[in-house]
């Protein structure tokens, strides 16, 4: 399985162990649900989904704590929570958090 709309940086690139470690203290132990994408795997025939903890959207906090940013499939419709998940891609850069740090 893989976050539906995001990608995260490689665990061997910058902020890919902070985003592994951040996920997994996120959902571990917690009771999650999967938000499913219908008929819609990635190029490697993984199933994506969107990911709930109560009202948090996990994909959404990775985002927004620039550990994850904006992937988008089907560039001919944009995913469900894309405007979403662009407003905390975009306030992260703004603010430099995480992988935007050393952006401008």
């Amino acid at each position: 399985m893989r976050y539906e709309s995001i990608d995260t940086p490689e665990l061997s690139e910058q902020y890919g162990t902070q985003a592994y470690e951040d996920n997994k203290n996120l959902v571990d132990g917690k009771k999650v649900r999967l938000e499913f994408t219908e008929g819609k795997l990635d190029l490697y025939g993984r199933v994506l989904a969107y990911i709930w903890i109560d009202s948090l959207l996990v994909n959404e906090r990775l985002v927004a704590d620039g550990l994850a940013e904006v992937l988008w499939y089907n560039k001919m419709a944009k995913p469900k929570y894309y405007e979403r998940l662009k407003s905390a891609e975009d306030a992260a850069k703004q603010n430099h958090w995480g992988m935007w740090l050393e952006t401008d």
